[in-house]
């Protein structure tokens, strides 16, 4: 998570311990929703931010770009979501046919 955020280690680590991220956030949870990457990083079965952190990482290696590109949209249209609701969990998650926008090679790289 550090590496994909492009912070310290221990900056996740200050985040955790002083209440900003919670270690089972629903943005994280809808993000790991993507059955590929919940199945694996449910399989490495992680029990603190280390293990975490190295699990998703093992998961990114392991994925296709496609499934990549399909998660991190739907993370992109979450925290939009999220900022609509001033940082609460009281949003849905959007759909918007990534399937039929990635088969016309239309999938957006940012939204």
């Amino acid at each position: 998570m550090a590496e994909a955020l492009e912070v310290p280690k221990m900056t996740i680590h200050r985040r955790v311990k002083d209440g900003v991220m919670g270690q089972h956030s629903n943005p994280l949870k809808a993000w790991l929703s993507e059955e590929a990457i919940q199945s694996l990083q449910y399989q490495q079965a992680p029990t603190n931010i280390d293990e975490l952190v190295s699990a998703v990482g093992r998961a990114f290696e392991e994925l296709s770009p496609q499934t990549l590109d399909n998660v991190f949209v739907t993370l992109q249209a979450c925290m939009i979501e999220i900022m609509k609701v001033k940082g609460g969990i009281g949003y849905k998650v959007p759909h918007f046919g990534k399937g039929g926008l990635m088969r016309d090679d239309n999938l957006p790289t940012q939204l």
